[in-house]
């Protein structure tokens, strides 16, 4: 789909539960590959154009994707289909705490118990004493509420507390 997408531009081509499409002339990324996640947000792959590949099949390569050497001109970097898959892979899973933190910080924490840190699979909160179990379970909620663009998907989440942050 994705090098089909960069073939037929403006033309959108699902793959699954995602999409892609080409926009050769964007004036920010011109010829970016765009590939729109279930979540509604986009991954893009400026540069993107068809070459071929060792084998005579037609490859995706971005062009200027890493920062050459001194005195040497833009590679060009051939984009490896696991690659695509991966990137979905990463980028959906980030959605879903991203989502909760959103949620979280907008619609259901007191006033008095605050983010103070977030990783790619944790949330940090602060709250008085009294509002630990509160808390827990406001964060255990959020936390395994599944979007409804991941229906299905199982979701767990251990919550922990203390004085201290710890893993």
């Amino acid at each position: 789909a994705a090098r089909s997408a960069v073939s037929d531009p403006w033309q959108i081509r699902p793959a699954g539960l995602v999409k892609y499409v080409y926009i050769p002339d964007v004036l920010v990324a011109p010829g970016t590959l765009w590939c729109v996640l279930p979540s509604g947000r986009a991954l893009a792959y400026p540069g993107a154009q068809l070459v071929e590949g060792q084998y005579g099949a037609e490859l995706i390569a971005l062009k200027g994707s890493r920062r050459p050497r001194k005195g040497e001109p833009w590679p060009t970097v051939k984009l490896w289909y696991g690659l695509l898959c991966e990137n979905i892979t990463q980028a959906a899973a980030a959605d879903i705490p991203r989502g909760a933190l959103r949620e979280l910080v907008l619609d259901l924490l007191p006033h008095d118990t605050v983010v103070i840190g977030h990783t790619h699979d944790e949330i940090l909160l602060e709250c008085a004493d009294s509002r630990v179990q509160e808390t827990e379970r406001l964060l255990r909620q959020v936390m395994t509420r599944v979007p409804a663009w991941a229906e299905g998907l199982p979701l767990a989440a251990k919550i922990d507390n203390g004085k201290r942050y710890g893993k």
